[in-house]
């Protein structure tokens, strides 16, 4: 059995990047004013970089942190989290990413956030699915979806849906990952979301060839 790779949303996908893109972004951080301006200017450059270069990305990610700390700038710093994360995920470095997914969710829960308690839940499932520990993605992955229904903010359990699919076909429990698959394939065509659907039916379709 092969296992499934799983599609991260921690966070936005982030194209291939030009040097014009490059300019505008250093444009952004050099003409920043006030710290909320400039760590949000490092974290977008950051971004820019990510794909092609994830140790520059890993370094603006890293500058942008410090003056968020310094000025107890927290909406900045649940904006960095995600973002520095996902560095240790292309990495390979699941233990790290695990521990800042942890840590994020810590900050979220001292600020009360709901919205960001929620992220962070589903980013410690994400975490665990790397690992190979499903038993606790499981858990992470329902939990998330519960706070986001707590939160009315239900466009997220399709999403939600296809991990814990994936999670069940490479525990190798394939009826579960065939029943969370055709769910999440309903859930996609009824917000039209065909990447999600054509992503489930192929998990679906995979994990029905694995119990032949």
């Amino acid at each position: 059995m092969r296992k499934k790779a799983i599609l991260l949303i921690l966070i936005i996908s982030v194209k291939g990047f030009t040097q014009t893109d490059l300019e505008k972004g250093y444009e952004k951080v050099k003409n920043a004013k006030g710290y909320s301006q400039e760590v949000n200017a490092l974290l977008d450059y950051g971004q820019i970089w990510y794909q092609q270069n994830p140790d520059s990305a890993k370094f603006y990610y890293e500058k942008a942190n410090k003056i968020a700390l310094k000025n107890n700038y927290i909406e900045g710093r649940f904006k960095f989290y995600p973002l520095y994360t996902d560095i240790f995920v292309f990495k390979a470095n699941y233990d790290k990413a695990l521990e800042l997914a942890n840590e994020f969710n810590k900050l979220a829960i001292s600020a009360k956030n709901k919205r960001f308690i929620a992220q962070s839940t589903n980013n410690i499932g994400i975490c665990y699915t790397y690992k190979g520990e499903f038993e606790k993605s499981l858990h992470y992955f329902q939990k998330s979806i519960e706070l986001y229904k707590q939160n009315n903010q239900p466009e997220y359990e399709p999403k939600i849906n296809n991990f814990i699919a994936v999670s069940f076909y490479n525990s190798n429990n394939m009826e579960m990952a065939i029943k969370y698959g055709n769910k999440t394939i309903v859930q996609a065509k009824e917000i039209k979301d065909k990447f999600l659907e054509a992503d489930a039916n192929g998990m679906t379709a995979s994990a029905y060839i694995e119990l032949k």
